[in-house]
């Protein structure tokens, strides 16, 4: 379902614009192999750009030239941070902002195209001294060694249960640093697979870190959410896109499938997305669990008061009748 809503246009017109990454390897092989088989292969790990996906990226200038940008904000994964790379390289602020890492805008957790092994080298690659100067700070402030860094998106994933995330994550901390843990990588992929699960992380988990992302984008520019002019770029991916259009998942306590208002957004597209509605709406549904509560306690006192009030008129309904003198006899 592609129709318009209050959280989103297919425009460039808003101040937030969620863009796209390019056609990536893993999407190409998609059309002509068995996804969720490749899925679980190592070589599709935080996959690259395909030629398309780069000639896709290039194309991409042209609009976000002509934006006056005020920050850009990149998910971990290489192909954002690729194709942000190659669709500002030759804008003409470059030297005027930074692109900042931020982890919440990752992809939901759901293969080998979704997690890393070696993050070291896309900062290597992409980093405060490339053409695009990239800034890692937010991430490793979040994710302190080279460890957390390389499994970051570990603590996105709430489909598995403790145990089993324990037995999982032991596997990759003692294979770490050793030609094992690519593999092993993978291998967390095909145990979700194995186990049934759709996805290692839920839609509703994804959800709350989209809700969280724009709550962060709206406390840091409120006083500049009427500059339209002035954008702030987003490059993320596909399903947090989607989720993050959907009206319909605002009122789900759980989310099994993608809402059929989604938008499914094609790779190297613009949407500007409504952040300001987003949190309202959020707000308003918190504000109406939280007086609903306050309307049960209330009830609950009332019931509770009323019940105390029957069994006192009872006790007095029964002292009175024992000490009820009878009409014909007097008290000596």
């Amino acid at each position: 379902m592609n129709n318009e809503n209050n959280l989103y246009s297919l425009n460039s017109e808003g101040k937030f614009l969620y863009i796209r990454h390019g056609q990536t390897l893993y999407n190409k092989d998609c059309l002509t192999k068995n996804e969720s088989e490749i899925k679980c292969m190592p070589d599709y790990i935080d996959s690259e750009l395909s030629k398309e996906g780069i000639n896709q990226s290039k194309k991409l200038q042209k609009i976000v030239n002509k934006f006056d940008i005020q920050q850009v904000y990149v998910s971990p994964l290489y192909r954002a941070i690729e194709t942000c790379s190659i669709a500002l390289e030759n804008h003409p602020q470059k030297k005027n902002f930074t692109v900042i890492i931020n982890p919440l805008c990752t992809e939901m957790v759901n293969g080998a195209q979704d997690v890393i092994y070696n993050i070291q080298k896309t900062k290597n690659k992409f980093n405060m001294k490339s053409n695009i100067k990239f800034d890692w700070s937010l991430f490793d402030n979040c994710f302190k060694n080279k460890f957390e860094q390389d499994s970051y998106y570990f603590n996105y994933i709430d489909n598995l249960t403790e145990n089993q995330k324990k037995e999982q994550f032991n596997i990759l901390f003692n294979s770490y640093n050793k030609k094992i843990f690519k593999q092993n990588v993978a291998n967390l992929c095909k145990y979700g697979k194995n186990l049934g699960l759709n996805r290692l992380e839920s839609l509703k988990h994804m959800w709350n870190r989209c809700i969280e992302f724009k709550q962060f984008l709206l406390n840091k520019y409120k006083s500049k959410l009427n500059e339209n002019n002035k954008k702030i770029l987003i490059f993320t991916h596909n399903s947090f896109c989607k989720i993050s259009s959907s009206l319909i998942s605002y009122n789900l306590d759980v989310i099994d499938n993608f809402p059929e208002d989604c938008y499914n957004i094609k790779n190297c597209e613009i949407i500007s997305m409504n952040i300001q509605e987003a949190i309202k709406i959020v707000n308003n549904n918190n504000n109406n669990i939280k007086n609903n509560k306050i309307k049960n306690i209330k009830k609950k006192k009332i019931k509770k008061r009323n019940y105390k009030e029957i069994i006192n008129k009872n006790d007095k309904n029964e002292i009175s009748k024992k000490i009820q003198i009878p009409k014909n006899k007097k008290l000596k």
